[in-house]
């Protein structure tokens, strides 16, 4: 399965929204149809932060697609999914409805490539060694018997796909922060506060993540978002993470320049 980030389920790591999850479904289209991750290099907090603040993969790399068929419906729903204003943006009712219409074209074509790929993850996963005789028909999947199933096999190829063992599906969830020295990141929030409340742009998928790892409460959680403002959320928000100490401050930090990648220029 691929993913927008580095968790299996792509709208695990935060109590999704409707309007941030259809744009992860359309994120996730065009993974499907590039048969490429779409965010190469990137964390899985920094995707979930700024994919609702317009970070979309390159519909270029799809141009090479031109010959299969139903990809303009397909890149008209990715599209739909993508728009900055959530009351533009489909239902899952209607994804679901224009989704199943794609599929229809391909379903009768796609059993025996998709039963063939998990009889081959299956005898991977005991450890046997696939021989030439059990492997799948060459016109339908190639050599590699970890490959997945791709837009290359719609259009009646054989599948150029990507490794599983190569995706960031199995590095952990963490980010590089980048923050200047090894010292207290207490301090350091402490120090620049005035510029990290006039550089963060959004606190709610900040906050939403603390609140999911448990790190703060649901009433700290409420407190801090009944705020009226950014700064005043931002302000809350520090002063509640000075309270909690040196390993939340550091998490926090971790958090906060993947939801602002651009906040060390201002300090």
């Amino acid at each position: 399965m691929l993913s927008t980030g580095a968790e299996q389920e792509p709208f695990s790591i935060q109590i999704a929204t409707e309007c941030t999850a259809c744009q992860h479904f359309g994120v996730l289209t065009w993974a499907l149809l590039a048969e490429k991750e779409p965010y190469q290099g990137k964390s899985c907090f920094e995707i979930m932060f700024q994919v609702p603040k317009g970070l979309r993969p390159d519909m270029e790399e799809l141009d090479s697609l031109d010959d299969m068929q139903m990809l303009p419906y397909a890149k008209v729903l990715m599209t739909r999914c993508w728009e900055m204003a959530e009351a533009a943006r489909p239902t899952f009712k209607e994804c679901t409805a224009e989704t199943k219409k794609v599929w229809d074209v391909y379903e009768d074509k796609i059993d025996s490539a998709v039963q063939c790929v998990q009889e081959q993850l299956k005898n991977n996963a005991k450890g046997e060694v696939v021989s030439s005789s059990r492997t799948c028909d060459s016109e339908i999947l190639p050599s590699s018997d970890t490959d997945l199933i791709g837009p290359s096999y719609f259009r009646t190829r054989p599948v150029t796909v990507k490794s599983l063992t190569t995706t960031s599906l199995s590095q952990p969830c963490r980010v590089n922060t980048g923050f200047p020295g090894t010292g207290s990141k207490v301090q350091f929030l402490k120090k620049y506060r005035p510029e990290i409340i006039n550089a963060i742009s959004v606190v709610q998928p900040v906050v939403d993540q603390l609140k999911q790892e448990n790190i703060i409460s649901k009433e700290e959680h409420q407190t801090i978002l009944s705020k009226d403002t950014v700064s005043d959320q931002s302000r809350v928000m520090l002063d509640l993470i000075h309270k909690k100490g040196e390993p939340t401050a550091e998490r926090f930090c971790e958090l906060l320049i993947a939801a602002e990648p651009d906040l060390l220029k201002h300090l």
